[in-house]
């Protein structure tokens, strides 16, 4: 009897010991899982270029979920790396913004998206590949004689944006009435939201020309009416722009031929 009751009371004892290990090794995983415990490894390159040849000091990564800023992290372009905790479970944007270590605007922006933190996991985003951060113009325009686009006789307009190379880097063709663009949702983009014409973004820094030409019909190939305007364009600033359309002159140094 007192064996038996010996033995009994070992094994009860070590089981209470196994429980109570157990309990110790999973109480902290389950605080950090309660406190947003995932990670993010985040990378990036910058073109064939380095942080000293391009003159970037600071990273920022910021964490976008459903169009809105949940998450930032600051790190040394230098490190080529880095890792952003306290991650709560989702699916996110990871944009990396580059500064110089003389200006407060960025200097590289970069993003991927759809990384999915399971909750309390760690996971490694692809790499991020920055690129010039952009800027955007807000391009208007109007008559000369104030007249509405249908009593001018026009209803299709191109524009065409010109660097200072008098390099293209961007045509479009539309309605001389164009409707309303909704501001773009992108991660980065909220500087768009107070646009109030046509919108061309990803546009890097620096001096355009804006040629605009108006047309009777989408079909036509000789303009109707032309204008142009000088830009310059701003990191994550939208620059208006004002075209005044005149008539199309005649002659064979037109500048509508």
């Amino acid at each position: 009897m007192r064996g038996g009751v010996t033995m009994t009371a070992m094994r009860y004892s070590r089981t209470g010991l196994v429980a109570l290990l157990a309990g110790l090794l999973v109480a902290p995983l389950g605080c950090a899982e309660e406190e947003g415990g995932g990670a993010i490894e985040v990378s990036w390159s910058i073109g064939g270029s380095t942080c000293n040849q391009s003159g970037v000091s600071k990273m920022l990564i910021s964490l976008y979920e459903g169009g809105e800023v949940v998450q930032t992290h600051e790190a040394l372009c230098i490190d080529g790396a880095t890792r952003v905790s306290g991650v709560e479970a989702g699916t996110y944007v990871v944009e990396v913004t580059a500064y110089r270590a003389d200006s407060p605007d960025p200097a590289y922006v970069g993003q991927v998206s759809g990384v999915t933190v399971p909750k309390g996991g760690r996971v490694a985003a692809p790499e991020v590949e920055l690129e010039e951060a952009p800027g955007a113009i807000d391009l208007q325009w109007r008559f000369d004689t104030g007249q509405l686009c249908r009593f001018a006789g026009v209803s299709w307009i191109t524009v065409g944006i010109f660097d200072v190379a008098g390099r293209r880097t961007a045509q479009r063709e539309l309605s001389c009435d164009p409707e309303p663009e909704a501001a773009s949702a992108e991660p980065g983009s909220s500087y768009l939201a107070g646009a109030k014409g046509v919108v061309f973004d990803r546009l890097l820094p620096g001096g355009y020309t804006v040629n605009v030409f108006a047309f009777a019909d989408a079909g036509d190939s000789v303009p109707a009416f032309y204008g142009n305007a000088e830009a310059t364009v701003a990191v994550y600033q939208l620059a208006p722009v004002e075209v005044v359309l005149t008539v199309c002159p005649e002659g064979d140094d037109s500048p509508c031929l």
